[in-house]
């Protein structure tokens, strides 16, 4: 499919919904606090339902590890990079941790997951499932961990372990996985609930974020636009580069390249004002990949 043709359906019919968020927000027909209940009913009920669906019937032994370790390989060298670069432009350690883990923690889940469903089915979404349960698996824990051994107060790891097993997005994921496992398959009426329900998660959340997004001043801030050029062009580079030499013959390598296109999650932002670390930078660098990447998810779709 051609970018134009890809543009206009399906990325910007899933954008629209952002954007009638950011419209309501700059109109002030809903406030940001009205968002973050939005938020909350999202990202703690139908996210959850959205994702125990998924992960309990993704076919695991159908999956082929090399492409995703690549990818995973990718994280991890852009992470480092980029918090070395933040700490020589003088950023704080907490900021540094949150803006170099923005370049790599796509949101997969309300923008990129819709997206490749409309493109792929809903049945060919393999690649980028897996993403999104590992990423919300390990550089959530990883987030949270490295902002807690950061923060000028005694680190409690047992402050982080407590945050994490009480996410429902968390817990969600460890039931999925253990349905999965254990090959035990929902009853339909359970299953009609997940289906009819988890597709609320998505619309809700961008809603939200548009009326979040409405409120935050964009300046050409060097650091932000730094770290944007890093996020939209140097992590696809450096995932098509991974997968390149580790998984050549991946045959959903394109869905691998369609996830790293994506803009950094909210949840990014979310540990920043978690752990009172700073997030204007972070809002704006959230605000400069979700518009660009209309661009980049279209390019590599």
């Amino acid at each position: 499919m051609g970018i134009l043709q890809v543009l206009i359906n399906p990325v910007l019919p899933v954008f629209a919904i952002l954007a009638l968020g950011f419209f309501l927000g700059k109109t002030n027909r809903m406030t940001v606090e009205q968002a973050k209940t939005v938020n909350w009913v999202a990202t703690s009920i139908f996210l959850p339902i959205l994702v125990l669906g998924l992960v309990s019937n993704v076919p695991f032994k159908q999956f082929s590890p090399e492409p995703l370790l690549s990818y995973m390989l990718a994280e991890l060298i852009i992470i480092s990079l980029a918090f070395w670069l933040a700490l020589k432009l003088g950023l704080q350690k907490q900021e540094a941790v949150l803006m170099s883990v923005g370049c790599v923690f796509v949101n997969n889940v309300f923008l990129v997951l819709p997206i490749s469903q409309f493109l792929y089915g809903a049945e060919n979404v393999l690649p980028i499932v897996a993403i999104l349960t590992l990423d919300t698996i390990i550089l959530f824990m990883g987030t949270l961990f490295a902002l807690e051994l950061t923060r000028p107060e005694q680190p409690s790891l047992r402050h982080v372990f407590r945050v994490i097993t009480r996410l429902p997005l968390v817990q969600a994921i460890g039931a999925g996985l253990l349905l999965n496992l254990l090959n035990i398959k929902l009853a339909d009426p359970i299953q009609t609930f997940i289906s009819f329900n988890g597709h609320a998660a998505a619309p809700l959340a961008l809603v939200a974020l548009g009326i979040v997004l409405s409120q935050v001043p964009i300046r050409f801030d060097r650091v932000v636009c730094i770290f944007t050029g890093i996020k939209l062009i140097i992590f696809p580079f450096t995932v098509w580069a991974a997968m390149s030499l580790f998984a050549p013959v991946t045959p959903d390598s394109g869905k691998y390249m369609l996830s790293s296109a994506g803009p950094i999650t909210t949840a990014v932002f979310s540990f920043g004002m978690l752990y009172g670390a700073p997030t204007t930078r972070v809002a704006q660098l959230l605000v400069l990949t979700t518009l660009l990447s209309l661009i980049s998810i279209a390019a590599l779709a």
